[in-house]
């Protein structure tokens, strides 16, 4: 069973969403900071800040199409990089990072309310990686997190 039948067979909640944590190099590509800095990022769904109810600050969000195998290469980034790379500029839309020698292009900036994954400077979508039949579950890995709103439960 992988994140997307967990997903489909659960009863509990109205949605799923999933992040996974990680330390990856960032280089902004057109700020002029070409080396690389270290930095939190997070691989999350495509609902998952909607499930947060966040949206972002400027840009778009992640679309179910961005969250397939074979999507182009997009990322959303913290108000946090946004400030310090792109001095809070809406030119960042567009603009591409290097992130772990891939080049993506920013399409979002997530609110600095955004506290989980904690720290975290960018995110990219889940992509190929929900789909493999051991992702989530592999029993040694604990840095996986899923989040989603309960339902409402009628009484009768």
């Amino acid at each position: 069973m992988n994140y997307l039948d967990w997903r489909a067979a659960q009863k509990s909640f109205t949605d799923l969403a999933l992040a996974r944590t990680g330390g990856w190099s960032l280089v902004c590509l057109q700020t002029g900071h070409r080396r690389p800095e270290a930095a939190r990022a997070a691989r999350i769904t495509a609902n998952y800040l909607s499930i947060l109810q966040v949206p972002p600050l400027i840009g778009r969000d992640f679309v179910e199409s961005d969250d397939v195998p074979g999507a182009a290469k997009v990322a959303l980034i913290s108000e946090r990089v946004w400030r310090k790379q792109f001095g809070a500029l809406p030119i960042a839309i567009g603009q591409r990072l290097n992130v772990d020698g891939v080049p993506r292009e920013i399409i979002g900036v997530v609110l600095e309310r955004v506290r989980f994954p904690r720290n975290t400077a960018m995110f990219c979508a889940t992509g190929r990686f929900a789909r493999r039949s051991r992702f989530p579950v592999a029993r040694k890995s604990r840095s996986f997190f899923v989040s989603g709103p309960l339902k409402s439960w009628e009484r009768h």
